[in-house]
């Protein structure tokens, strides 16, 4: 016969001592048990009426006569006020102290310590599951590391929470003496066992050689089923103060915070010294300080690439709709730089996130503010996880970062996404997520790969989506800095320059008749380089005198929509020149682009001629042509752009996509930027996200010749109705780098026509707003 392993007494307390990390660990683990066995609610009872060493050093000096009756009995009631709560102030226990001073002595002070510490002193945990039978709790529960419950994954509706054995150890964690009595419905006795766990730490013993014996009693009346354990000789104080922070602070996040199920699947009782201390779940007015909820959906075993594997959504405070996100499986697999194969069997799962940003809590005429921050402070920790809605160790709270979201910014409060101003859950299943998996000591998870992938999509998608969406919010909030007017300028100012020598170049292969044009534009861009210094000479103006702020909102304003003219026609130029290359044997082909090149140009600096608030307005010329022509050539310069981010674009005249002719009267290069602007704006907002249950990326414009107006709408994230108007107001935006101005120049543009830009007040069935209108001109037909 092989050798085996012996285990010494007390590496069984080690074992406790680091798989069972706190007195919380501990009680949450007898907690599930009790939920594992079936039980419909659980009940911890803890009795600790004053502090063990107050008790004992009174007693001592009442028995050596440093203190009468009187005086032992007011110091002892002058302490139960840290364990008591006022309205229960340990009655009972002063009147058993009391009867013990009239019969203690010298000889007779340790039995009576005895007699109050096991009488008074105790924590209990009790249940009425299913209980175990005599063979079960000698086999069964005396087994460290096997659980009758390792193979079954539910018993009945609920997905049982343990597997690893472990609980059973938490009774050590938290006192060094227990009793554990059981009974199932089908058994007329008790079965009891009792340990002493002192006897673990003889350093000379063997654990087998530590026996525990087992016996049956009658039960107490009203003992039908279930189990209890009751604790003694218990470790450390319970305050009553130590417990209501308990409950407040770990207790009430045991459940997911964003649960309505905390009183009614399984209700917890918490009792110190015979007074109920509630368990709350979040407030809903402390929800409705939230600067916006945030929901995430992860479903990585979509059949196919293209499907959406990750869909978000996100609203803010006072909003009517939410704004959507969403990443394909492939674009998942680009971003974590993770193959297919490791996404399967991963399981679908849930994110759920509140925001605060702390500066912008508000007092009620209910609730003070620093009622409010206290509350706040109870919920707040990051992304807490949750298992079948039981939270996983301390994840989620503010001592355990394990997403790493905020080592140097943790208490930083404004517009920074920390866990001091996050309350968040990760809703994951034991069924659907078998991977996932508890560690050891039950404080996280098992770092595997599964775990790596979740944590990677957190840090690379997840905390960058919602830390951009709140850097756009907080850019609506900011004002004009001179340092970024120069900024902008010197950006536009070599922008510029590349343009005119991409320019230059592309005039070199140009045949001969097509030169002249060529070299009006390259005149036409080099004038603006006037522009470009002068705006650097009015910023230096500003600096050298103490502009008041009006007159530096105005300048900021005029130098955001300047730069912004100038790189919508270098990034429109460069476009066309690309459609030049390709198409310079087809001459027709060419003339129309350069007519295009030219018109856009010449447009452009006349509209920025026109916006300089400094000088007066250039006026513009009209001309009547078919805009359904231009708007199907302006599609056409886009396909590349529509091709490399995977966007269908559609033009229809009158629903129909036999097109026919459109008159206005307008100015062509003009319209064109109110066009581009809109489709720039779409591919932007489609890749961020597309409707809810919809695959594919599309644009569609339909020219209506009746109503002479032109609707533009895609399958994006949509707009909020809130913000209907305010998306035309300069300086207004949601997206991440934007400047808010692209809009606000559109409908400018539009009423130099007496033509208006809107967006259709009929929101879609998901409550957002996706088409915009351009209403045409009265007159413009002809």
């Amino acid at each position: 016969m092989g050798l085996t392993f012996k285990m010494a007494a007390r590496a069984l307390r080690h074992l406790g001592a680091e798989l069972i990390t706190s007195e919380e660990m501990a009680l949450n683990e007898l907690m599930k048990n009790a939920f594992d066995a079936g039980s419909p609610k659980v009940e911890i009872n803890i009795s600790y009426p004053a502090s063990i060493k107050v008790v004992e050093e009174s007693l001592k000096m009442f028995v050596g006569g440093g203190l009468n009756k009187a005086e032992t009995i007011d110091k002892i009631k002058e302490n139960t006020k840290e364990y008591c709560h006022e309205r229960n102030p340990c009655i009972d226990f002063l009147k058993q102290f009391e009867q013990i001073l009239e019969k203690v002595t010298v000889d007779s002070i340790d039995q009576a310590l005895a007699d109050i510490k096991r009488e008074a002193y105790f924590i209990k945990v009790s249940d009425t599951g299913s209980g175990m039978t005599k063979a079960e709790l000698e086999s069964v529960f005396l087994t460290i590391g096997t659980s009758s419950k390792l193979n079954i994954q539910s018993v009945g509706d609920r997905v049982l929470l343990g597997e690893k054995g472990i609980g059973r150890l938490s009774m050590m964690r938290l006192g060094d003496v227990s009793t554990v009595s059981t009974k199932t419905i089908d058994e007329n006795n008790l079965n009891r066992i009792n340990f002493e766990w002192r006897k673990f730490d003889d350093p000379n013993l063997f654990l087998e050689q530590i026996s525990i014996e087992s016996e049956e009693v009658i039960p107490e009346e009203g003992f039908v089923k279930g189990t209890q354990i009751l604790i003694s000789d218990l470790t450390n104080d319970w305050t009553y103060s130590k417990t209501e922070k308990f409950v407040n602070e770990y207790v009430q996040r045991l459940r997911s915070p964003f649960s309505e199920e905390h009183e009614s699947d399984f209700p917890i009782g918490i009792f110190q010294n015979k007074r109920r201390i509630p368990i709350k779940p979040m407030p809903s007015w402390l929800i409705e300080q939230a600067n916006f909820n945030a929901t995430y959906s992860f479903n990585p075993e979509v059949k196919q690439l293209d499907h959406i594997a990750l869909q978000g959504e996100i609203i803010w405070k006072d909003s009517k709709s939410s704004e959507a996100r969403s990443w394909s499986l492939a674009d998942l697999i680009r971003l974590l730089e993770v193959p297919v194969e490791d996404f399967k069997g991963m399981g679908a799962l849930s994110i759920k996130a509140l925001w605060f940003n702390r500066n912008d809590l508000t007092p009620t005429l209910e609730r003070k503010l620093g009622d409010i921050k206290k509350e706040l402070n109870y919920w707040v920790g990051g992304f807490g996880i949750y298992r079948d809605g039981f939270r996983i160790g301390f994840t989620g709270g503010l001592s355990d970062d394990w997403l790493s979201m905020d080592r140097k910014t943790l208490t930083s409060q404004g517009y920074t996404l920390n866990r001091y101003q996050t309350v968040g859950e990760v809703a994951i299943s034991k069924i659907i997520n078998p991977h996932l998996r508890d560690s050891a000591n039950r404080q996280s998870l098992i770092e595997n790969s599964d775990f790596i992938i979740l944590k990677a999509l957190f840090s690379k998608i997840i905390i960058r989506d919602l830390k951009s969406r709140i850097e756009a919010y907080k850019k609506l909030q900011e004002v004009i800095a001179l340092d970024s007017l120069s900024k902008t300028i010197e950006s536009t100012e070599e922008s510029h320059i590349n343009a005119i020598e991409a320019i230059g170049r592309i005039a070199k292969k140009l045949p001969k008749e097509d030169k002249t044009v060529l070299d009006g534009i390259q005149s036409v861009m080099k004038n603006q380089s006037e522009i470009i210094e002068d705006l650097h000479s009015r910023i230096f103006q500003v600096m050298e005198k103490n502009t008041d702020i009006l007159e530096l909102a105005n300048l900021g304003q005029m130098v955001d929509i300047i730069s912004h003219e100038l790189a919508r026609i270098t990034q429109n130029t460069s476009m066309l020149l690309d459609r030049l290359k390709n198409n310079q044997d087809n001459q027709k082909e060419t003339e129309k682009i350069m007519t295009e090149l030219r018109k856009q140009v010449i447009a452009t600096e006349k509209r920025i001629r026109s916006i300089d608030v400094l000088s007066p307005a250039t006026r513009q010329r009209k001309e009547t042509y078919d805009i359904t022509a231009q708007f199907k050539t302006i599609l056409e310069g886009y396909a590349p752009k529509f091709a490399r981010h995977s966007v269908k674009s559609i033009l229809f005249v009158d629903g129909k996509q036999e097109l026919s002719s459109v008159k206005v009267t307008m100015v062509r290069g003009l319209v064109a930027q109110i066009m581009e602007n809109l489709l720039t704006n779409s591919v932007y907002w489609l890749q961020q996200g597309l409707k809810s249950g919809e695959h594919e990326r599309f644009i569609e414009v339909d020219i209506d010749s009746v109503s002479q107006a032109i609707f533009v709408r895609d399958n994006g994230p949509g707009i909020d109705q809130k913000y209907s108007l305010d998306v035309f107001k300069p300086y207004f935006t949601n997206r991440k780098g934007g400047k808010g101005l692209g809009l606000y120049i559109a409908s400018e543009i539009a009423k130099y026509h007496d033509a208006s830009l809107y967006l259709d007040s009929a929101a879609e069935e998901d409550g957002r707003l996706r088409t915009f209108v351009i209403q045409l001109p009265k007159e413009s037909q002809k």
